[in-house]
């Protein structure tokens, strides 16, 4: 195709500075997929381009990933309807900053949890009925058991944290009448051990 697709990457705000090192992908149904990087004035430029339409989506680490035209990261884009020979290179695609939420996950005591999960939920309200549904990325906690998320959009979030699912053995009364009878016993040592019955939690 000879088409282009071109413009600028913006800070979604009042001055709507330009973003420098954002990653815009270029998405169509009857192309494969293709990325450019921003450079310093926010600008990119897709070349190239057979008839279609197109959309862009827009990434970059601490903002919040978004689709160009989109009112929010859930909601739909803009779709760019590109005829033979066309350039659209006037695009400006703002994308805002993200926020950070971080926070500690302790035990009942009082002591770190260390490498814990930490999942982020947002309330939505369907058919009047409140439910949640994942919102950001996952966190694990470091050593202090201080995780750290960023790249959130505006609202409210649940915070929910667990310990790294483990299996532990507790011991039955079974086996430790079986483990003294083989210490104690002639001929005991072929008696089968009890069922060793896992616990997760």
């Amino acid at each position: 195709g000879t088409g282009v697709i071109a413009g600028r990457v913006v800070l979604r705000d009042a001055e709507a500075r330009p973003v420098r090192q954002a990653v815009v992908t270029l998405v169509a149904s009857n192309v494969a997929r293709r990325t450019a990087v921003t450079d310093d004035e926010g600008r990119f430029a897709f070349d190239r381009l057979p008839a279609g339409h197109y959309q862009l989506r827009l990434r970059k680490p601490a903002y919040v990933a978004t689709t160009y035209g989109a009112a929010s990261s859930r909601a739909q884009g803009l779709t760019i309807a590109l005829a033979d020979g066309q350039r659209v290179t006037d695009i400006v695609a703002p994308i805002a900053r993200g926020a950070v939420l971080t926070g500690r996950i302790v035990d009942q005591n009082g002591a770190p949890i260390i490498s814990a999960p930490v999942l982020l939920y947002q309330p939505v309200v369907i058919n009047g009925e409140t439910s949640f549904r994942r919102g950001g990325s996952t966190s694990l906690t470091d050593d202090r058991g201080v995780y750290r998320v960023y790249g959130l959009e505006a609202g409210t979030y649940v915070v929910g944290a667990a310990p790294r699912p483990s299996a532990v053995h507790v011991v039955t009364q079974d086996e430790v009448d079986w483990i003294q009878r083989r210490a104690t016993t002639p001929g005991a040592a072929s008696v089968p051990a009890p069922a060793i019955r896992p616990i997760k939690f």
